[in-house]
Order: structure tokens, then C-alpha cells, then sequence
């Protein structure tokens, strides 16, 4: 009987994670919020992504450490799409928090409990 309600709560995971994994409103939604909380996540996150790539934050723009000149717009997006893919790919609170997981680019259940 145990091994029954085992299986069918894989089952029903397995159900939940395919429909959830083509709706693409849903994946949106989900990685806006996972990629953006928790903030001090995020903040820390960007912080450790810009030092590796000698940039700091001057009155909110990326600027290179040495020359103290806005970086590039390429530069800036590598960085925040390294942040994005760590805050989905790295331990976040949050997904945890509320059963899920990031697998081959798609957010899903962890479990249904």
C-alpha cells in the first residue's frame, strides 16, 4: 500500500511537471520572482558577479573599476543574466521554501507535499 501511494505521488509529480513546464506564462512568472528573491540574495549575487568582471555600482550605473566608465551594454547583460542563472541554479531560500527546483532551464516541483 505504501509502495502504491509512493508511486502514484510520483505519478501525479511527474503530471504536475509536464504541464507545468509548458506553460510558458507560468515559467515566466515563476523566474521573475525566483530570479529577483530573496533582494539581499540578488544584491549579493550581483555584488560577487561584478567584482569577478572589475565592475562596481556608481549612483546605480555599472562602471569599469579602472577606468571608472559605464561598461558596456553586452558587459552588463552577461552580468545580469550570470546573476539570473545563479539565483535559479544556486541555493535560493525561496524556490526551496516553496518546493522548487530549476532542471534543464525549466522551473518545476520539487515535490507535491
Amino acid at each position: 500500500m505504501v509502495d502504491d501511494n509512493k508511486t502514484a505521488s510520483l505519478e501525479i509529480l511527474a503530471s504536475i511537471n509536464e504541464a507545468l513546464s509548458k506553460d510558458q506564462e507560468s515559467q515566466e512568472n515563476l523566474r521573475a520572482m525566483f530570479t529577483n528573491k530573496p533582494a539581499s540574495l540578488r544584491e549579493q549575487k550581483e555584488g560577487q558577479e561584478m567584482r569577478v568582471s572589475h565592475v562596481t555600482k556608481s549612483d546605480g550605473v555599472m562602471v569599469d573599476i579602472s577606468t571608472r566608465r559605464p561598461i558596456s551594454k553586452e558587459l552588463g547583460e552577461t552580468i545580469l543574466k550570470s546573476v539570473d542563472e545563479r539565483m535559479l541554479t544556486e541555493a535560493n531560500p525561496l524556490m526551496r521554501e516553496m518546493g522548487f527546483r530549476y532542471v534543464n532551464n525549466t522551473i518545476i516541483r520539487e515535490s507535491i507535499e
